[in-house]
C-alpha cells in the first residue's frame, strides 16, 4: 500500500497535566472516533513532542492479537500494548485500558497527575497508587461539582472569563480528524453523538473547562460570545473591518455545535454573555476591568486573541495556547515580547495594523521597528505629535509613511481599542458567581450522550 493520507491518520490530543479522567476522555473520544472509520487496522501510532497521539489506519490484515495490559506492581504502571492490531482489537485494548487506570489509581481521577509515555509501541502510565483510604481527610476525592465549585482561593475573589468562540474552535480543531467531505457535509473522524449530530467540540470545551476551574479555582465565571459580526459598531466605522472573515466558511459541523454549547452551558447555569453591536473582547474587557476596581481579587481570561494583551494588568492574566502548551501571559511576558506596557498596545496595532482583522495600519510600517517607536513616542498621539523629529532619529526613514497614514493609524487604533459596554456597567458581580447547577448538568450530558461525564458524577443510568 501506499504512503497514508493525513486523513488516514488520527489526533487525539493528550493533556499535559495528566489524571485518568483526562486519559479516559481522551482515548473514548479515539474509540468513538475508531467506530466510526472505514479502516480495518491500525497501522502504527506515535506520540509527538506536543503529547498528540497519531493513530494511522490502513485496510491491511494483521495476525497480531489483543495483547491484555499489564500492570507493573513494582513501577506502579500500567503498560498497553499500542502497535499494528485490528481497530476492533484496538478499542478493546483502550477500553480494558481505562478500566485498570480507575482501579490502580483510585483517587487520581480529577486530583493526582500521572506520567505516560509511548516507547516501542506499548504506551506506558505512572501514578500514585494510594487507596483513597489512605489519603489524608482533608484532600477528599473530587467529583467534577467539588472541583469546580471549590472557592478556597485567597479570598475567593477570582474571575475567570473565556473567549467562548475561540475556546469552542480550538476545541473542534484538536479534535477533528480527516478532510471535509462536500458531498457527504461531514468529517470522517469525529465524535457525534447517537443520531450523527457532531459533539466534538462540546465535549472537549468541557474537558478544557473542568481543567481550568480545577487549576484556577475561581470563585466567578463567564463566558464570552461574539455577536454577529455585520452588526459590530466596529464594521460601522469601518466597512472593511474583518471582512476578509466573511469569506470564509466556517466547517458545518462546528456551526451546528454553537447552539447546542450555549444550551448545554445554561443547564449547566454558567453566566453567558452576547451584547448586539459588540465583540466577545468587549465583554470580557468590561468585566475585567469592573473586577479590578470593585473587588481585590484577580482575573484570569482564557483566550488565544493578542487583542486582549491590552487589558493586561497586575490582577489580570491571560491564558494562552503557545507551541501546544498552556502559557500564563502577563504584563512582565509582554514587556519582556514587546518591551511596552498593557495600554500601548493599541498604539501599536495603529501602526503595525492586523491582518487577520483586517485593520489597515500604516502602510511601510513593518512589526520590528514600531514597537521600538511606541517605546520611545509613549503613544501614537505623541508620536505625530513629534513627526518632524523623526527625520532625525533611527525611524527617520519611516517619515513619509507615517506622514500619509495619519488618518489610516487612527482608524487602527480606534478598531483596535476595546471598549466598556454601557448596558453591562450595572449588573451586579454577584450574578457571575459560580454556582454549577447539578441538575442540569445531568441533564445537559445526558443530551449530549456525555456518558464519561455523567460517570464522573457517579450516575451511571
Amino acid at each position: 500500500m501506499g504512503v497514508l493520507k493525513e486523513e488516514n491518520v488520527l489526533h487525539v490530543v493528550l493533556p499535559n497535566r495528566a489524571t485518568v479522567t483526562s486519559l479516559q476522555t481522551a482515548f473514548s473520544s479515539l474509540v468513538s472516533r475508531l467506530s466510526s472509520s472505514p479502516f480495518s487496522n491500525v497501522q502504527k501510532v506515535e506520540l509527538d513532542d506536543l503529547k498528540t497521539l497519531k493513530v494511522r489506519l490502513d485496510h491491511s490484515s494483521t495476525s497480531t492479537k489483543n495483547v491484555p495490559c499489564v500492570e507493573d506492581v513494582g513501577k506502579n504502571e500500567i503498560h498497553c500494548l499500542m502497535q499494528s492490531m485490528s481497530v476492533t482489537a484496538f478499542i478493546e485494548q483502550m477500553n480494558q485500558f481505562t478500566k485498570i487506570m480507575s482501579s490502580k489509581y483510585p483517587h487520581s481521577t480529577l486530583a493526582k497527575p500521572l506520567s505516560y509515555k509511548l516507547t516501542r509501541g506499548v504506551f506506558i502510565v505512572n501514578g500514585d497508587t494510594t487507596t483513597p483510604s489512605q489519603i489524608e481527610p482533608e484532600v477528599p476525592k473530587q467529583s467534577i461539582i467539588s472541583s469546580a465549585s471549590s472557592t478556597t482561593k485567597k479570598d475567593g475573589k477570582t474571575l475567570l472569563i473565556i473567549d467562548g468562540q475561540n475556546l469552542l474552535s480550538r476545541a473542534y480543531y484538536a479534535t477533528a480528524s480527516g478532510s471535509y467531505s462536500k458531498k457527504t457535509e461531514k468529517t470522517p473522524y469525529i465524535m457525534r453523538r447517537s443520531d450523527g449530530t457532531p459533539t466534538n467540540a462540546i465535549h472537549t470545551f468541557i474537558e478544557m473547562l473542568f481543567n481550568m476551574l480545577r487549576n484556577i479555582n475561581p470563585s466567578a465565571l463567564l463566558i464570552a460570545w461574539d455577536a454577529v459580526r455585520s452588526t459590530t459598531f466596529r464594521r460601522g466605522i469601518y466597512p472593511g473591518y474583518k471582512a476578509s472573515r466573511d469569506k470564509l466558511e466556517k466547517p458545518a459541523e462546528l456551526k451546528e455545535q454553537e447552539p447546542l454549547m450555549w444550551e448545554l452551558l445554561n443547564d449547566m447555569g454558567i453566566p453567558q454573555l452576547c451584547a448586539r453591536g459588540y465583540e466577545a473582547d468587549d465583554i470580557i474587557g468590561t468585566f475585567a476591568r469592573r473586577w479590578v476596581t470593585e473587588t481585590e481579587g484577580e482575573v484570569y481570561i482564557s483566550s488565544n486573541d493578542r487583542d486582549l494583551f491590552q487589558l493586561l494588568h497586575e490582577r489580570v492574566h491571560i491564558l494562552r495556547k503557545d507551541k501546544g502548551q498552556d502559557v500564563k501571559y502577563t504584563i512582565e511576558s509582554l514587556k519582556e515580547q514587546y518591551g511596552l506596557k498593557p495600554h500601548q498596545i493599541v498604539d501599536l496595532k495603529a501602526l503595525v495594523g492586523d491582518t487577520s482583522d483586517d485593520i489597515p495600519g500604516v502602510r511601510g510600517v513593518g512589526e520590528t521597528k514600531a514597537p521600538q517607536m511606541i517605546a520611545m513616542y509613549k503613544s501614537i498621539e505623541d508620536l505625530y505629535e513629534q513627526l518632524s523629529s523623526i527625520k532625525n532619529s533611527e525611524f527617520k526613514r519611516y517619515y513619509k509613511s507615517l506622514e500619509a497614514g495619519y488618518d489610516s493609524a487612527m482608524l487602527s487604533k480606534k478598531l483596535a481599542t476595546i471598549v466598556d459596554i454601557p448596558e453591562y456597567k450595572d449588573i451586579p458581580l454577584e450574578d457571575l458567581a459560580l454556582q454549577l447547577n447539578k441538575q442540569g448538568m445531568i441533564a445537559g450530558f445526558r443530551r449530549m450522550e456525555f456518558h464519561s461525564f455523567l460517570e464522573r458524577m457517579g450516575i451511571t443510568d
